[in-house]
């Protein structure tokens, strides 16, 4: 069964960005950095999408930013392209435009790919790759997940995690506490004693870790009203037999080395 979708749009032109009208429904707020990286782009790569109007009312739909920094910098002629549409649809317009966009997800090596050698002279938008860039080296972990092994294989890629800036300080003091050498190495240690791994019947840490600083982290005991293994989430078997996880909300239990 074909469909036909239809071509709202009726119109282009070039219109002095003062005489739009911004709409009083307009939900999103551009902070200072966002601001900073559309006028980098807009002046190193220029108009690439116009601004959209809904003639029916005559106020825009998408593109209130653009227009901003336009009148902001004395710019008098902007693209634009003016659709027909009722109330409703205008409505539905400006709530789904940004999240139906925000929906798609990362390919990361396409995107490494994409960004590799990439500059177009410092700035904002450069900073924005860089961003990029870390989060696509992140998105690595997925796939990393699905084969730990190939971790171990020549010229396997770094992954970096990415963290919010409220729970820094909260692993900086973790992977202080671990005493070792380096943040990976730290990572590691205190994941090894975060899970448990069956040996001889017994649940034991993956290693004999003794953190080399003041404080030893010492793993609880895995849920006892359950013999099955649990998965990351600690529900259900997991994918490595004997793979346990604490149950939710207890943590890892300190204590001060003696001495």
């Amino acid at each position: 069964m074909s469909t036909t979708w239809r071509n709202r749009i009726v119109a282009t032109a070039e219109v002095d960005p003062a005489s739009l009208t911004e709409h009083p429904m307009n939900w999103r707020v551009h902070p200072k950095n966002q601001r900073d990286t559309v006028e980098d782009a807009l002046d190193k790569i220029g108009w690439i999408q116009t601004v959209v109007v809904n003639r029916t009312s005559g106020r825009m739909i998408d593109g209130h930013l653009r227009i901003a920094s336009a009148i902001r910098r004395g710019i008098t002629s902007v693209p634009v392209s003016y659709v027909e549409l009722s109330e409703a649809e205008e409505k539905a317009a400006l709530a789904s435009l940004d999240p139906m966009s925000a929906m798609a997800v990362m390919d990361g090596e396409k995107l490494t790919e994409l960004l590799k050698d990439l500059e177009f002279g410092g700035g904002a938008l450069d900073a924005m790759f860089d961003e990029l860039r870390e989060q696509a080296e992140g998105s690595t972990l997925a796939a990393a997940s699905k084969n730990p092994e190939g971790l171990l294989t020549k010229g396997a890629p770094v992954v970096k995690a990415v963290i919010a800036v409220a729970d820094i300080n909260l692993v900086e003091r973790a992977l202080a506490a671990s005493g070792a050498l380096s943040r990976g190495e730290a990572l590691l240690d205190i994941c090894r004693v975060y899970l448990f791994v069956k040996k001889d019947g017994n649940e034991k840490g993956q290693h004999d870790a003794e953190p080399k600083g003041g404080v030893t982290l010492e793993p609880l005991e895995a849920n006892p009203k359950t013999d099955s293994p649990r998965d990351a989430r600690g529900n259900g078997a997991s994918v490595e037999t004997g793979v346990q996880r604490n149950r939710p909300r207890r943590g890892v239990r300190r204590k001060t080395r003696k001495g």
